[in-house]
């Protein structure tokens, strides 16, 4: 027999009447196994932009000299939910590259190269609106005896899920 385990009233009412629409065998949410599988495929979007550029000197036929910058920004969907989108989740991941490389040739068989180069890079995985997660549903559902995803903000990974790699 499913049982409710805990209280559905908190939940809004949009998040009730769009689980209402699957197929699962009892509600409000149970502890037996009595739930249905279901599968989707729902969009979600992925913004990024990308500047790179790269300047040549050259001193002399024996002295050379370039510089190169990347920046990247952009923001990656890592979870999209099938519910309510309010529940995705986004990795926001900005990148910079810098080099600068100088040559020196004192002879045909003798070059000198310093390459000096820097790099930063972040992921945030995160709600793109976390208030608005914690009031349509202020919970993480998740079962252990379906296949089911779990439901709540951050609801497309288990609770260990990273938060921030670096």
């Amino acid at each position: 027999m499913c049982r409710e385990v805990f209280p559905a009233a908190r939940a809004s009412a949009k998040v009730i009447a769009r689980l209402r629409k699957f197929p699962i065998a009892s509600w409000p949410f149970a502890t037996t196994p009595c739930l249905a599988q279901y599968r989707v495929s729902v969009p979600n979007g992925n913004r990024e932009w990308l500047l790179s550029g790269r300047v040549d000197y050259e001193f002399s036929d024996k002295d050379k000299i370039f510089g190169r910058v990347k920046f990247d920004r952009g923001s990656q969907p890592t979870y999209t939910d099938p519910i309510d989108p309010v529940f995705n989740i986004q990795s926001n991941q900005p990148q910079n590259e810098g080099q600068l490389n100088y040559t020196h040739v004192f002879s045909p068989r003798v070059v000198n190269n310093f390459v000096g180069s820097v790099l930063y890079y972040s992921a945030l995985f995160q709600s793109p609106n976390l208030s608005s997660a914690l009031s349509a549903f202020p919970f993480i559902l998740s079962t252990n005896d379906t296949s089911l995803t779990p439901l709540g903000s951050g609801s497309g990974s288990d609770p260990f899920f990273p938060r921030a790699a670096m």
